[in-house]
């Protein structure tokens, strides 16, 4: 159960990150912007967590894992909720 969890959870990742590079709303950089650094941060974190889990390096694995989830999930939740945002006011200025 582990694996299958695993496995849905870090293809949904990579999906979602490999889709922000179709996102140019907010060029700072070109064509580029801080969304797609942290699509990159995430692309190589989904490699590293399963190097790790592959290699037999557990503990690695099991902080890299934890590392992510709560990056990826929590802050970067925490983050589309300020005011101002979209998602802030989808879900919570009733917009």
């Amino acid at each position: 159960m582990h694996r299958l969890m695993g496995r849905l959870w870090l293809g949904l990742m990579a999906l979602v990150a490999t889709s922000s590079f179709f996102i140019h709303e907010l060029n700072l950089w070109g064509r580029y912007s801080p969304i797609h650094l942290l699509s990159l941060w995430t692309l190589i974190s989904i490699g590293l967590t399963v190097h790790y889990a592959r290699s037999g390096n557990i503990k690695r694995h099991r902080q890299s894992a934890t590392a992510f989830y709560w990056l990826a999930l929590i802050l970067t939740g925490f983050f589309t909720l300020l005011p101002g945002r979209i998602m802030y006011e989808v879900l919570l200025a009733g917009g």
